[in-house]
């Protein structure tokens, strides 16, 4: 084939795609130019750049929509004109509706939504085709996504020659400084454009035969052998480390969820793009039917481990979905494991159906974490006494360091996710910063303790900057030691002074004329200073100059340390210091 006859082809088909898709086509250009308008106004202000923002999601959104209707217009074609009117009309209804749903300020809830009904509508557009009908349906999604991963190298390849170009101009021609902005509207123009037309421009036609002979042969490979054997040796880890379990009888906290999960989607996955060579290929029927049965124990260890987490902290989003999904990923192999020629196309109706319910309603994962939470707030108040007229009351008794943690964990993922309002109990006038004065305490947080909730992961004190004066009469040197070792020969008037910090002791040795005269390991100092909080100020860690103050004497020599700054992290056993710096002060009896 020429390169005109390529060209041509090209050509051709990227006037097909236009004609099959122009609203979807247009939509994305209408995106890649909002994105670029964006980026170069800089001077905008935040409402505008609100409308802006929350104008081009919506027509984000329109891309998979519009592509939707359309290929359900190609898959039914015998549906009524004025029925073709009202589901055009009902598409830019929702689009409309959506954007007054939008908040003033884009929030971790909106975006989790709108991301959610992004996937289940591109889902929606890879089965709308073969509904009812089911035959060689994997056959499709294999060219769909064939032809995405042609399309992003295709873009890929654009926009890198389009840089070079720009770059070339720019140093070797014209010299007009381009920014990185010409880089990045090149990257939208592609994106938006040529990326969008090019994968439509590969999507099969109402009607066109797929045969399952036409399984393309590199990702036979990576499936056959690479994939499969892959998943069968993780298989076996799996087991092995579930039987390690099951011996020791010590459940890790968070690896099984995580691993079980991407493990069981991976699998799901390959069960999926595996199904057209069961025919073809005997021992692939085998495996499906195996592997269905041999990854549901696992499945469960998995919700084992996730009730385990949910029982100590309750339900947030991210438990939330990872437990919709392991229910989805048991249901469909069972449903494998029961079904001996499975339909697969319940994998993607199903996963719209479950992404839409997740984010919408009140079963939604919002709504669910939501109440979990507050429950777990209420119980905690309610144990302390510390609910008054449906309002936070200061305890009469001190909590404990784990009911600090949680109240401040508790509080903190409302807070990061931008839902305050819906904390039972706490006034209006919330912040962070009177925290303190409504719960009786400085937010704590697990991250910084052992998991006995009683002592500190990594520890941390510093001489606060009012510290008084310090009191240097009565002494004749002074040393400040900073860093994790430190050595210094200093020769004055009447002595020559070397002193020594080794802070993996921390050992401190103090020689004078080339005799020690003064020898001490600080670690008993230092445990005395991560014993003591500020209980004044507004940084517990924060100590004044008397906290951090210690003198100890010898035969030879009195000395003052007075410590500026310690870190450092809680072993079982004792306390790895990280920073060690103080200052020194020497009286030569």
């Amino acid at each position: 084939m020429t390169i005109s006859s390529s060209i041509k082809k090209l050509s051709t088909s990227l006037y097909n795609s236009i004609r099959r898709f122009p609203v979807t086509i247009a939509l994305g250009v209408i995106v890649a130019v909002m994105a670029i308008f964006q980026v170069h106004w800089e001077n905008i202000s935040d409402s505008p750049r609100t409308l802006l923002t929350n104008l081009q999601m919506i027509f984000a959104m329109g891309i998979p929509l519009s592509a939707c209707i359309g290929i359900l217009f190609e898959r039914f074609k015998n549906i009524k004109p004025y029925f073709r009117a009202l589901i055009c009309l009902a598409g830019a209804a929702f689009l409309i509706l959506y954007y007054f749903t939008l908040p003033e300020e884009i929030n971790t809830i909106s975006m989790t939504r709108y991301a959610a009904i992004n996937i289940a509508l591109y889902l929606c557009f890879i089965f709308i085709p073969y509904l009812p009908k089911i035959k060689n349906f994997e056959m499709y999604v294999i060219k769909l996504f064939t032809r995405f991963i042609i399309t992003v190298v295709y873009s890929g390849v654009i926009y890198a020659g389009i840089c070079v170009i720009i770059f070339t101009i720019d140093k070797l021609l014209f010299e007009f400084n381009a920014s990185g902005l010409v880089y990045s509207d090149a990257f939208f123009l592609v994106a938006g454009t040529f990326g969008i037309c090019f994968f439509l421009a590969g999507v099969p036609a109402a009607g066109e035969e797929l045969d399952k002979n036409d399984y393309p042969s590199i990702l036979k490979i990576l499936v056959l052998y690479i994939l499969i054997p892959m998943l069968s040796i993780y298989t076996l880890i799996l087991y092995i480390y579930f039987l390690k379990i099951l011996i020791t009888l010590q459940w890790p906290e968070g690896v099984v969820t995580n691993l079980v999960l991407w493990y069981s989607i991976v699998g799901t996955a390959v069960l999926f793009f595996v199904s057209p060579l069961k025919d073809s290929v005997k021992w692939v029927k085998y495996f499906i039917s195996w592997f269905s049965k041999l990854i549901l124990p696992l499945i469960v260890m998995m919700f084992v481990s996730m009730g385990i987490r949910i029982s100590a902290y309750g339900i947030t989003e991210n438990r939330y979905y990872v437990l919709v999904m392991g229910v989805w990923l048991a249901a469909i192999m069972i449903y494998y494991s029961l079904k001996k020629s499975p339909n697969s196309i319940i994998l993607p109706v199903s996963l719209a159906i479950i992404a839409v319910l997740s984010v919408v309603g009140p079963w939604s994962s919002f709504s669910v974490s939501e109440y979990s939470q507050n429950k777990r707030l209420e119980a905690i108040l309610t144990k302390y006494d510390m609910i008054e007229n449906n309002e936070i009351t200061r305890a009469k008794t001190e909590l404990s360091t784990a009911d600090k943690i949680e109240i401040t964990e508790i509080i903190s993922y409302f807070e990061n996710t931008d839902r305050l309002e819906d904390v039972k109990y706490l006034p209006e006038n919330y912040d962070y910063s009177n925290f303190e004065e409504i719960f009786g305490f400085a937010p704590i947080y697990q991250a910084n303790y052992l998991a006995t909730g009683e002592e500190e992961v990594y520890f941390y004190r510093f001489l606060e900057p009012s510290s008084a004066p310090i009191d240097i009469k009565d002494f004749d040197y002074f040393f400040y030691i900073k860093g994790a070792s430190y050595n210094s020969n200093q020769q004055t008037d009447k002595e020559q002074f070397t002193v020594t910090f080794d802070i993996t002791g921390p050992e401190l040795v103090v020689n004078s004329k080339g005799r020690e005269i003064y020898k001490k390991n600080l670690y008993d100092y230092v445990e005395s200073v991560c014993n003591k909080q500020n209980t004044t100020g507004s940084d517990p860690y924060s100590l004044t100059a008397a906290d951090m103050t210690f003198t100890d004497e010898n035969d030879n020599v009195r000395v003052k340390i007075l410590i500026e700054n310690i870190t450092g992290e809680n072993q079982p056993d004792k306390k790895i210091i990280q920073t060690f710096d103080f200052y020194l002060f020497v009286k030569i009896k």
